[in-house]
């Protein structure tokens, strides 16, 4: 039987919720061709009237020679359809190893960086459909993901892109797939109906990428029962489990969770009724990814060593290690054990740089940093490195990763300093983060 085109009639399920003005990330394959047509054809029917048309946005890799060609033949259609385009060029050498991976970074960060300068936020829109989310779903149980990694893509998420200057600010982008329970044989027959062309990008034909041996054994695993719509099926009720999950995490963190304005992390634990071991793992990941700054991340096997120390009644779970980029201090008995985190600064490498009036910088990807631009001069920013244990405050001499201005001699802290030129800002991602939120629903807090 033949895949049926998609209609008007299940326009308003695609679109549902769509009340920004509209990006759409469009390749010249056959899946972003279709959203773009299908858009297309809402937008004809009504739908997003009171919004702008469309933004097309095309990242050129610089992967292939036809790449140039590819990305103006989508210009040349969306222009048909009434939408703008634009071509956004990935520069710079490129990877010999791992080059999907690191291309699909970069296509992230040129889309994302291009909406954040946008004059009104927008939505953008990927073309992610059902197989695709039935491979993302197998390549992560291949790495042994926990529910957030099975959970796969998501229909709609948010992500925050930092923008640098005076102050640094935080953007937030929402993505939208709207075609994630949509086969891919039904987005063909649409570009087919239409009277569409495509261009096929010959990587998805090579056998080195993990995706394509994945789509190549879709036959031997549909005689197992595991078809595109099963996995999907299982990703979708894992995500909707992951959300409960997250909903009851959020929950016990606004009781037991303090971030200190982000010069150390601390979580009570409640009883054990309260507070099951995936909560307490789900906590602590979060509170050592966002007080590990720049380090190396911990591994979900760390984590799981570290929720049995956490949790052990012996008096020898007591004490402190390093994990993720952080001292962790496991301190107290059961229930009421208070677990501390803050930066390492042992063998940490922070940052030690000069701003100008009027630049900004993530600092550690833990602070926004910035310098007035009426400042007199350039300010020297550098980790504070506590030199005594007497000078340390805080549990355990936390202050020592913690921001400064001045010289090596003689630094002076940024952290909590209302008197300085230089602005020193916890970032709402961060507290959103602990606090299991979207990142726009948390409201900035300076320090």
């Amino acid at each position: 039987m033949s895949a049926a085109p998609i209609d008007a009639s299940e326009f308003a399920t695609l679109f549902d919720g769509c009340d920004r003005p509209l990006a759409i990330a469009v390749s010249g394959g056959v899946d972003s061709l279709a959203l773009m047509h299908l858009v297309a054809g809402w937008r004809a029917l009504g739908g997003g009237a009171a919004q702008p048309p469309p933004l097309v946005l095309t990242v050129d890799h610089a992967l292939r020679a036809a790449s140039a060609e590819e990305a103006r033949f989508v210009g040349q259609v969306a222009r048909q359809l009434g939408f703008a385009h634009e071509t956004l060029a990935w520069i710079g050498a490129k990877r010999t190893s791992g080059i999907q991976d690191a291309a699909r970074r970069a296509r992230y960060e040129l889309l994302f960086e291009r909406l954040a300068d946008d004059a009104w936020p927008r939505d953008l829109l990927l073309a992610h459909h059902l197989e695709d989310q039935a491979e993302t779903l197998l390549m992560r149980l291949a790495r042994g993901s926990g529910i957030d990694g099975l959970s796969a893509m998501r229909g709609l998420e948010r992500r925050v892109v930092v923008k640098l200057g005076c102050p640094v600010r935080e953007a937030v982008v929402r993505l939208r797939r709207p075609l994630l329970d949509i086969p891919k044989a039904r987005l063909i027959a649409t570009a087919q109906a239409l009277g569409a062309d495509w261009r096929d990008d010959p990587s998805n034909a090579d056998v080195r990428f993990e995706r394509v041996r994945l789509r190549r054994s879709q036959t031997g695993l549909a005689e197992l029962g595991l078809t595109p719509e099963s996995l999907a099926r299982s990703a979708r009720r894992l995500a909707a489990e992951r959300a409960a999950l997250l909903a009851h995490s959020a929950g016990i963190a606004a009781k037991y969770v303090r971030d200190h304005a982000g010069a150390y992390g601390e979580f009570k634990l409640p009883g054990i009724e309260q507070c099951q071991p995936a909560d307490v793992g789900r906590i602590l990941g979060r509170l050592i990814g966002v007080f590990g700054g720049a380090a190396p991340p911990a591994q979900l096997s760390q984590i799981e060593a570290l929720v049995e120390r956490v949790l052990s009644p012996s008096f020898a779970a007591l004490g402190r290690l390093t994990l993720g980029g952080c001292i962790v201090d496991i301190a107290g008995e059961q229930p009421g054990r208070i677990v501390t985190a803050f930066r390492e600064i042992g063998r940490a490498e922070l940052p030690t740089l000069t701003l100008q009036p009027g630049e900004g910088v993530f600092w550690d990807q833990r602070f926004y940093i910035s310098l007035s631009a009426t400042a007199p001069g350039p300010a020297h920013i550098l980790p504070w490195r506590a030199r005594t244990a007497g000078a340390a405050t805080g549990p355990g001499g936390h202050s020592a990763a913690l921001p400064a201005i001045g010289s090596d001699a003689e630094p002076t802290l940024v952290f909590g300093r209302a008197d300085l030129p230089v602005s020193c800002v916890w970032p709402m991602q961060h507290a959103a983060a602990l606090a299991f939120r979207e990142p726009d629903e948390t409201p900035p807090e300076t320090i």
